[in-house]
């Protein structure tokens, strides 16, 4: 059963504020309504602390996360919740910052890797991870020629080059620390 609202008060709602990382928007809306929201008292509801717009890693996942070659939808430890954060929208727990800092970290890795290599079957791991949209960060036809399961020609030196620099452009955009 779901907690009652609880009638507002300013210092409750700066301590709600605070803890669940809500905006001072949200705030307003609570005081016109006279009432706090009952999901923050109930004892289920998420109390992982939410991180802050003052967190410069936060801001930095921010970014990444609104890259056009990332897919923010498809990191495993955010589940559907990327394209709410970066969009504002919602906020990141501490886990889930540990958690995507260590997806990050695969991510380049397999970048490092596919950049390092140039084999086909590595180049076809790395722009087939579904974190990444291989189309806008090689083009269309540069991705298609990789993933072609016909193999049907091998890859001409400037092709590799081009493929070669849009992967370590993304390992270097991608850097957290």
């Amino acid at each position: 059963m779901a907690e009652k609202p609880r009638p507002y008060d300013a210092d409750l709602a700066a301590q709600i504020a605070e803890k669940f990382g809500v905006d001072e928007v949200t705030v307003r809306v609570w005081k016109t309504r006279k009432q706090i929201p009952g999901k923050y008292f109930d004892p289920n509801f998420d109390t992982s602390e939410k991180l802050s717009d003052n967190d410069q890693d936060y801001q930095k996942i921010k970014q990444i996360l609104n890259m056009p070659e990332i897919a923010k939808s498809k990191f495993r430890g955010l589940e559907n919740k990327g394209a709410d954060v970066s969009r504002g929208k919602d906020r990141m727990t501490t886990e889930e910052k540990t958690t995507f800092l260590t997806e990050i970290t695969e991510l380049r890795n397999e970048l490092r890797l596919g950049y390092q290599t140039l084999t086909m079957s590595q180049l076809k791991k790395v722009l087939g991870d579904v974190r990444i949209h291989g189309t806008k960060l090689v083009g269309t036809k540069l991705y298609n020629l990789v993933m072609d399961d016909r193999g049907r020609r091998m890859l001409t030196e400037s092709e590799k080059n081009e493929i070669k620099v849009s992967l370590l452009s993304l390992y270097n955009k991608i850097r957290i620390k």
